[in-house]
Formats: C-alpha cells, structure tokens, sequence
C-alpha cells in the first residue's frame, strides 16, 4: 500500500512538472485594445530569413468561405456549379444594362462595383506589416556628412555602403489563420526590421490576443543545403574520366555541396560581421556624444545659475541703497 501511494505521488509530481515545463514554454500574448498597430524591432542582416510564427486566438473571419473552413464546415459551401450559374446570371444582367443605357449604364456599374470593393473592405480584420530599412548602409552614408568631411570620402562611403538611403523592403498580409507562419526574406537591407501587428475589432471590451514567435534563420538553412540526409545532384557533364565511378562523382558531389555551404556560412558571418562593426561605431559616437553631454551641460547650467544669482543679489543691493534700507 505504502509503494502505491508512493508511486501515485511521483505520477502527480511528474504530471506537475509536465505542465508547469509546458506553460513555460507556451508563447507569449499581447493584448491589442484599439486600431493602433503594435511594434517590434529585430535586427538582422542581408541573407537571412525572417519567419514569424503567430497565433491570434481571437481572429474574427468574415470571409464566409474562409470562415466554413476554418470551422470545418465546408460541406455548407454553395456547389461550385450554382456559384458558377450566380455569376453568368450577373454578368447577363449588367449586358444587358449597359445595351439598355449605353455609357451612362458602364458609369453605373462602375460606380456600384466601387461601392461593393467599398463595402466589402474587411474592417475587423488583423493584419501583420513588416518594415525593413537600411540601418548600417545608412549610418556609413550620413557619418561623412555629419561629420564635415569632402565629397571624395563621402563618395567612397557611399561606394562602401550595400544598399542606398531609400531601400526599404515592405511586406503587409492580412491574417486568413489563427496560427501560421509568414516568411520574409532579408535580401539587400542590413539593419533594423519592424514587425507590427494590427487588429481594427479591437476595442477595450472586446481586446484580441496576439502572440508572435520571431525565428531568424541563416541563408543556409533556408535553402537546405546543410541536410547530410539530402541526396547529392549532379553538378552536370564531367569532363574527367576518373570522375565518371559512381562512388567518386557521389562523393565529390557531396563535397562540392559542402563547400558550397561552407563557402554560404562565411558569407553570412562575414556580413554580420561588419553590420556589428558598423552599428558598434554609431553606438560608440552615440556614447560619447552622451558623455560629452553630461559632461559639459552641467557646467553650462552652474555657470547660468551663477551669473543669476550674482545678477540678482546685485539688484537687490541696488534697490536697498535707493530706497535707503541699508
């Protein structure tokens, strides 16, 4: 009796831990209450792979397909013949409007269709909005101009610099899902990223639940090719005949594969490299251009205070002797 209450003790203590690993492990939501879209700022570098995991538990789907599908009730769909019989009766009808009244029948449509495209503007839905701009490439242009230098190291700065002061990379998708994963890939923009999520049904009674999961992920794995289990290509026609053994062409395939990924990881670290290098010279100019700030402002204020009180007290000695106070 004593070893079974003891195990059914372990049981629970394990059943515990289970359950308090899993809720740490959970994601975390934030709560939208109005219109306004939520930000989030990544830093990444050219070459990576931006994948947002999210999961918006209280979605609102308007779309009634998306919405029958969401909620496993497709076979409530209308069949695809009476949907394709609705759409050749309307197109009968604005034929025959446009033969009855001519231009002032096509102004017509057209100013209904306006007002359907109007009406149907999914104004409860949530939308994801990624926001990707130049960060070092323009730090490396502006410093020459902040700091007074000519035209011949501004141009070389600007030969330095990847990307231009006006590259920004945008992408907005409206949620169909409560959880997926949008993927974003970083192609010529090293820098910040802003990811921002808006729900236009929030409101303070009624707030939604968002939870986004931000994966950065090197060019590498994105294509695949550090998979040992991916089965080697043929790099095409081989000239030597010692490479027509099937092993040695199979082995030398994996090791072209190899230093291809290699030669992909280098790229990548090397570009992350002198985006750190740069982001740490403008935090370093950023810090003492504080230092200084702290340095000398309050000698500034002490020095004002001074000549006040110096300024003042005259006064006040000037106005005692004329009154003949003192």
């Amino acid at each position: 009796m004593i070893t079974t209450n003891r195990r059914m003790t372990s049981q629970r203590s394990l059943l515990l831990i289970v359950s308090m690993l899993h809720a740490v492990a959970s994601v975390p939501y934030s709560l939208l209450t109005n219109a306004r879209p939520k930000c989030w700022r990544v830093i990444a570098t050219a070459g990576q792979l931006l994948e947002i995991n999210y999961d918006v538990p209280d979605l609102k789907i308007t779309d009634p397909v998306k919405k029958a599908i969401q909620d496993g009730e497709s076979e409530k769909l209308v069949p695809h013949e009476a949907f394709e019989a609705h759409k050749a009766k309307q197109a009968a009808e604005q034929e025959a409007t446009m033969a009855a009244y001519g231009m002032d029948g096509r102004w017509n449509r057209r100013m209904q269709d306006k007002l359907e495209g109007m009406a149907n503007v999914n104004l409860q839905g949530t939308i994801v909005s990624i926001i990707a701009r130049g960060g070092a490439s323009a730090m490396n242009i502006m410093r020459p101009l902040r700091n007074g230098f000519g035209a011949e190291e501004r141009g070389r700065a600007e030969e330095e610099a990847p990307v231009s002061r006006s590259s920004i990379d945008r992408m907005r998708k409206e949620l169909e899902a409560k959880q997926g994963v949008i993927k974003f890939p970083i192609k010529v923009v090293d820098g910040e990223i802003d990811v921002c999520i808006q729900s236009f049904s929030a409101t303070e009674e009624e707030p939604s639940r968002v939870g986004l999961y931000v994966v950065l992920k090197d060019e590498v794995e994105k294509l695949g090719l550090d998979d040992d289990s991916q089965q080697a290509t043929d790099g095409g026609k081989e000239t030597d005949p010692a490479l027509q053994h099937t092993v040695v062409k199979k082995e030398m395939t994996r090791l072209e594969r190899d230093i291809g990924t290699l030669s992909n990881r280098v790229q990548t670290l090397t570009s992350g490299a002198e985006f750190n290098k740069q982001y740490e010279i403008s935090f370093f100019e950023k810090s003492m251009a504080m230092n200084k700030a702290s340095t000398y402002w309050p000698i500034i204020q002490l020095t004002v205070l001074v000549v006040a009180g110096v300024a003042q007290a005259n006064h006040i000695v000037r106005y005692m002797k004329t009154k003949r106070i003192m």
